[in-house]
């Protein structure tokens, strides 16, 4: 049941405002749908929190770090407000991996300051479209 995971998340998180905001989603399909990606991956209740925290901005980046940001920025953009989808994610970040040939890690790394996570595209589809790109911004 849903409410048991949200009062077991609530509890452990009480005390982090930007874990217990995102658990406070008055929209209880959109709760459902965090708490499907999660439970994908999340072995442990401190789990949730290395999946959906926003990464932390650098002092520097590497101009090679703000360029595939730039690209795969430029790469979500296309995608429009109404085709804001799973599968459409995916068809931009795997074009976006095989034109800069690199894995999905860095996409990743990119989005989420980390080289795992949650699946990305129900990840970004869950987050919308501007707070996908919000997080890259912080490279440009």
């Amino acid at each position: 049941d849903l409410r048991i995971y949200q009062f077991f998340l609530n509890t452990f998180y009480k005390n982090d405002e930007e874990v217990t905001t995102i658990l406070r989603e008055k929209d209880s399909e959109r709760f459902a749908l965090l708490i499907d990606i999660a439970r994908t991956r999340m072995k442990t209740l401190k789990d949730l929190k290395d999946f959906v925290a926003t990464p932390e901005k650098e002092e520097r980046y590497e101009s090679e770090q703000i360029e595939m940001a730039k690209s795969l920025s430029e790469r979500l953009l296309a995608i429009s407000d109404q085709d804001w989808d799973e599968e459409n994610i995916l068809r931009a970040l795997k074009d976006f991996c095989m034109d800069r040939k690199v894995s999905m890690k860095i996409a990743y790394v990119l989005l989420t300051g980390k080289p795992l996570g949650l699946p990305l595209p129900q990840f970004l589809k869950y987050l919308g479209k501007e707070k996908s790109l919000t997080r890259l911004s912080r490279y440009l």
